[in-house]
């Protein structure tokens, strides 16, 4: 389990599928929540490598592990 995301980090998902933390945002709105700014570092079945990602921290620490 994830403590702390941290910005260069690779972490990978459930699926097995590698990703790079980017940044660590704030929603446009609601400046409560952090988001992970994440991109695939191979190509997957639904998008190729580089694809840029953002998902809340809360989500992210419970579907990715760090590598």
């Amino acid at each position: 389990m994830i403590d702390e995301v941290v910005v260069g980090n690779k972490y990978k998902s459930r699926s097995g599928v590698e990703f790079k933390v980017n940044h660590i945002a704030r929603h446009g709105q609601d400046c409560s929540e952090p988001m992970i700014v994440y991109v695939n570092l191979k190509n997957t079945s639904d998008a190729k490598a580089g694809q840029v990602w953002v998902i809340s921290e809360s989500i992210f620490i419970k579907r990715f592990n760090i590598i």
